[in-house]
């Protein structure tokens, strides 16, 4: 595993204009067990059956444990959140930790809120909701049929998510077949830092200004960026996409999402393009930016409820219809920093969060 804190599958959530694949034949399956409420928040893994959110010694008891091997922070400060790596014999998976607390506190002491859980060649039994890598999307769909679901797509990708009780999940199909999950703690999930201007990009809390260098130092990694622009003149303004840091090339190139970043030259002399600050940070179809409890794929209730929470002042505005499936949404924040919204009438479909200072 790459000296990565954590190893994410890159998530498809539903986005405008995405191009919708051929249905595959309709299969014969077995009709899905029967399964109860509760089951559906839970997963297993090394032959344990778990829910989030988790201890450490939930994990560590059956010998899934901290990668002290890699690069991770051994404390975390108070209400703060780190990713790492866990690993066994026979498994390798993401992390994110909690510190739920108002002091710092080891990183073995705090919650488990978020997995990330690739079929790499471990994980092998892992399962979730009665679904098992190489299950099909046409099952996943089957079995899932009891919750709401949000569905993407795009060439020979898929992805499927849904809300259980207690969790948000992503599902990802390459090939119609289950290959990596996403789960999160909804109990855990931001919330009210959003209106200090506060969001979270590659599971870093961040605000206005930074950088990609930033950034690079929150990941304890190097972001790699198109390399066209070594440099940007004063005032001048470049966009790149990025996507979740260090995976291997290969997989890069299967990614059919990542966020988009829109620097500034705001010096009087050129800079380096990873030195210029970032004014802009734009989501179409990636789980890997979120404001508050606000994602690509949110229901559009979650809009609702911002909008009730903060009526005095008024910052949610709605400013109409850009065509005749979407609406765009303008929440007002703190800190000279706009969160764009555009959403169905079921979902939010892209995001948008601008710096309004520099623009």
């Amino acid at each position: 595993m790459k000296k990565i804190l954590y190893l994410i599958a890159v998530i498809f959530l539903a986005a405008c204009g995405q191009k919708e694949i051929n249905e595959p034949k309709e299969e014969k399956i077995l009709a899905p067990l029967e399964i109860t409420k509760n089951d559906y928040d839970s997963f297993f893994l090394k032959g344990k059956k778990y829910l989030l959110p988790l201890s450490y010694d939930d994990f560590a008891n059956n010998g899934i444990k901290l990668n002290e091997d890699e690069f991770y922070y051994p404390q975390i400060n108070k209400n703060s959140q780190a990713m790492a790596n866990l690993k066994a014999d026979e498994v390798d998976l993401g992390a994110t930790f909690k510190n739920d607390k108002s002091h710092a506190m080891d990183i073995k002491k705090s919650k488990i809120i978020e997995l990330y859980i690739n079929n790499n060649g471990k994980n092998k039994d892992f399962s979730i909701s009665g679904l098992a890598w190489g299950d099909s999307y046409q099952k996943a769909k089957k079995t899932l049929k009891n919750l709401h679901i949000d569905e993407a797509s795009k060439d020979s990708e898929r992805t499927l998510n849904y809300n259980t009780d207690n969790n948000y999940v992503s599902l990802y199909f390459k090939d119609n077949k289950l290959c990596s999950a996403a789960i999160f703690s909804k109990s855990y999930m931001r919330d009210e830092s959003y209106i200090n201007g506060e969001f979270v990009v590659f599971g870093q809390t961040l605000k206005f200004p930074f950088t990609i260098n930033d950034l690079e130092s929150m990941l304890a990694t190097n972001i790699n960026i198109n390399r066209d622009y070594q440099k940007l003149d004063p005032k001048d303004k470049l966009t790149i996409k990025i996507y979740s840091p260090l995976f291997d090339s290969s997989e890069i190139k299967l990614a059919a999402s990542g966020l988009d970043f829109e620097l500034k030259n705001t010096s009087d002399k050129p800079v380096d393009i990873k030195d210029a600050q970032v004014i802009s940070v734009r989501s179409d179809n990636s789980s890997d930016i979120s404001i508050g409890n606000i994602y690509v794929g949110a229901s559009i209730d979650e809009l609702k409820i911002v909008d009730k929470k903060n009526q005095n002042p008024n910052r949610l505005n709605i400013e109409g219809k850009v065509n005749d499936h979407l609406t765009k949404f303008i929440f007002n924040a703190d800190n000279d920093t706009d969160y764009i919204y555009y959403a169905d009438d079921e979902m939010v479909k892209y995001i948008e969060i601008i710096n309004t200072k520099e623009q």
